[in-house]
């Protein structure tokens, strides 16, 4: 793969005539040459000095410039002519980068990096990637505090024994779940109307065979089997009421109706350690990022910019 055929003349040229530029002094420029603006960067920033710790998969360094292998196997991504086969193809591509990084160190020795077109593209890349670091660096810095929190076997058998009787209460549950805010909606309003909770919940399931199992029937859950979402709203829900809609991750939208409570005195802190060690941590970490988030807010400073008025409107005074 190489740089389009239409260019090859002039950037062949363009390469020759960069070893062949006569050396200025400050007070010259070479003919055609522009006068470099007041932020233009000097020649030596054009390449990097070459590191002690090359990239591992470095296949080439152009004046100080690793390429490496997954440089080139992107490149590769293009699609390819029937007729190259893949070693030429990938000297081909490696050349062409190499060239290209020949240009782009030339083009920041004239100064081009300021010009105009350049950088309304580059403030556009730049701010792709401010984008994707506001999504994955606060990930990653969340990832960091789930990995520092701290939560032993004494502090789950301290919460299971503050809350036995919650943890040990199983509930026999219908639902309806639905992934649409506007039909879960309607469903709730078919409810609230005194259509029976069997009459809606079996909309959703028209094809039913007619010996199945209800399937929208759950049966008993323990603690540790029901969704947090709907833990508030059990422990208040009284036998035989449906419940307000339930808002849950991934899109998702829940009308519960318990059937019955039970109590399992049986159910041990070891047989629901698991469930009660993830809460507490997952707890601990909420709390983690939240005091983070307002300490950084206090010490950040922060100016909110009035947004400019639609052209052609007059200004709303407040």
């Amino acid at each position: 793969m190489s740089l389009r055929t239409s260019s090859r003349p002039l950037l062949a040229s363009l390469l020759l005539s960069t070893s062949l530029l006569p050396a200025c002094s400050p007070a010259e420029k070479a003919p055609g040459t522009p006068a470099p603006g007041p932020q233009a960067k000097p020649v030596a920033s054009a390449a990097a000095p070459v590191s002690a710790a090359l990239p591992k998969d470095a296949l080439a360094v152009v004046n100080g410039v690793p390429i490496t292998q997954r440089e080139v196997d992107l490149a590769l991504k293009t699609p390819a002519h029937k007729e190259e086969d893949e070693a030429s193809r990938f000297q081909q591509t490696l050349d062409a980068l190499i060239q290209r990084e020949l240009l782009r160190q030339k083009a920041l020795e004239l100064g081009l990096d300021h010009e105009a077109r350049y950088l309304e593209k580059r403030q556009a890349f730049d701010m792709q990637v401010r984008s994707f670091e506001r999504t994955e660096l606060p990930d990653a810095l969340f990832r960091h505090l789930e990995s520092e929190a701290k939560v032993t076997d004494a502090d789950g058998q301290a919460w299971f024994d503050q809350n036995k009787a919650r943890v040990q209460t199983e509930y026999h549950i219908e639902q309806i779940l639905l992934k649409n805010e506007a039909a879960i909606h309607a469903a709730a309003d078919e409810l609230k109307a005194g259509k029976p909770f069997e009459e809606v919940a079996k909309v959703q399931f028209p094809n039913l065979p007619p010996r199945v199992k209800t399937p929208w029937d759950l049966g008993f859950l323990n603690w540790a089997q029901i969704p947090p979402q709907w833990r508030p709203t059990l422990e208040t829900l009284a036998e035989g009421t449906n419940s307000e809609i339930i808002t849950g991750p991934s899109n998702r939208f829940w009308l519960i109706r318990v059937i019955e409570r039970r109590q399992k005195p049986d159910l041990t802190y070891d047989m629901l350690k698991a469930p009660i060690l993830e809460r507490l941590r997952g707890q601990s970490v909420e709390t983690a990022q939240a005091k983070l988030t307002e300490s950084l807010k206090a010490k950040a400073s922060i100016r909110m910019i009035p947004k400019a008025a639609t052209p052609g409107t007059a200004p709303t005074d407040e």
